[in-house]
């Protein structure tokens, strides 16, 4: 069975994989008894081949897919139009479809399944997984990154009704996320299976200090300056923790500017709390480690669930985790996280000294040394051979 990997950012070109890839590809040694074939779909532009085989895999460029097999797609409608509009005129009855790009790649290079790892919006016949990671645009729709401008909301909520309802199969991270799919698609449930976040790869690699001085001791924050990220929060409970108990925590944040840095660090400026935070930018997989295993804590402030990928690192390399209260993290953390409400300021400063007291100290560490024993036993790639074994039985029943 060949099964094509739809992982719209990898360029082959670049000599890396995306983080998914990697686990996939690693994790196929895994999977015990089963013939299967996998090959890549990735966003490549002009400038990569249609076709490209790099340490015996097969990479595929969807730039070459949306125009060379979809005119082909498009003279196939000229060529049948006739018969169409034949059926149309004489039997009042709607002509069948023609096959679209994807159909095309599909019957060419043999793909019996298609696994879409991001949600993106394509026309097919051909059976596919669907993987939804958050439905921000239904929950959050008054943050400007998925309501503002509104074709932006259109655009998302367009991918999702045209691609659930046509799956064979939606994965989603955790029990939160399905119940969110349920309630706002009316799928059936059944479809709809829950494979965790892997573990980022560089969390095994090698650590390296970032050349930026940082403070002796700090909070961390990695996460992209979205308006959902919530950094916002983090420099309130600062002022208020400077201001009211008279104490100073320094914070460390990480990631690239989404259009909300300036705000945050002007901000910052107006509480009289610059001096207390350091924004690194986007730092190397070695200064995230760094920062992680050397931070007293990890300050997780985003509004958005089901989960996130930054908890499991955290815990997996020994740091603590202070942690917005929603569904979907007290489901991924359980014991191993102080919580607050990422709506007040006050909430998150009560957690940041309940942290300091240290009187959750220990309890935290049992609990996270067994989300961090999960995590070491998780395989991606078993997950999801069990949906491909069932897939497999369904297509026998079919030539």
């Amino acid at each position: 069975m060949k099964i094509a990997v739809v992982i719209r950012d990898f360029k082959p070109d670049k000599g890396g994989a995306a983080s998914l890839l990697d686990t996939i590809k690693k994790g196929m040694k895994h999977i015990k008894n089963a013939d299967y074939e996998f090959v890549v779909v990735y966003e490549g532009g002009p400038k990569q081949a249609y076709k490209s085989i790099i340490n015996g895999m097969e990479y595929y460029n969807l730039f070459y897919m949306r125009t060379v097999l979809a005119a082909a797609s498009k003279l196939s409608d000229i060529k049948t139009f006739p018969r169409k509009l034949l059926y149309r005129l004489v039997d009042r009855k709607p002509a069948g479809a023609t096959d679209s790009y994807w159909d095309l790649f599909c019957d060419k290079e043999g793909v019996d399944l298609i696994w879409f790892t991001s949600a993106i919006q394509e026309r097919t016949s051909v059976p596919y997984i669907f993987t939804i990671w958050d439905l921000a645009h239904r929950g959050l729709s008054m943050l400007p990154e998925v309501g503002r401008p509104v074709m932006e909301w259109k655009e998302r909520e367009n991918i999702y009704r045209e691609m659930v309802y046509r799956a064979s199969y939606i994965l989603t991270a955790n029990e939160s996320g399905k119940r969110e799919i349920v309630e706002n698609y009316y799928v059936s449930a059944d479809k709809i299976r829950i494979v965790p976040f892997p573990l980022t790869e560089f969390c095994r690699g090698e650590e390296a200090a970032p050349e930026a001085k940082l403070p002796e001791e700090y909070y961390f924050y990695p996460a992209q300056f979205w308006p959902h990220k919530n950094h916002i929060r983090i420099l309130k409970a600062l002022r208020l923790l400077k201001e009211e108990n008279g104490i100073r925590i320094n914070v460390v944040f990480t990631g690239s500017d989404k259009g909300n840095c300036d705000y945050i660090k002007k901000k910052a400026a107006e509480y009289g709390i610059d001096d207390q935070i350091s924004f690194l930018g986007l730092v190397s997989y070695p200064e995230l480690k760094y920062l992680y295993k050397h931070a007293k804590a990890l300050l997780y402030a985003s509004v958005l669930g089901p989960n996130n990928m930054p908890p499991y690192e955290a815990v997996y390399l020994g740091c603590p985790v202070i942690i917005s209260g929603i569904p979907g993290h007290r489901e991924q953390m359980k014991d191993a996280a102080i919580y607050f409400d990422p709506l007040d300021e006050r909430s998150l400063a009560q957690a940041v000294m309940e942290h300091e007291s240290g009187k959750k100290a220990e309890s935290m560490k049992k609990s996270a040394a067994l989300i961090r024993s999960e995590i070491e036993k998780y395989d991606l790639m078993e997950k999801m051979d069990e949906i491909f074994k069932e897939f497999q039985s369904y297509a026998e029943m079919y030539d």
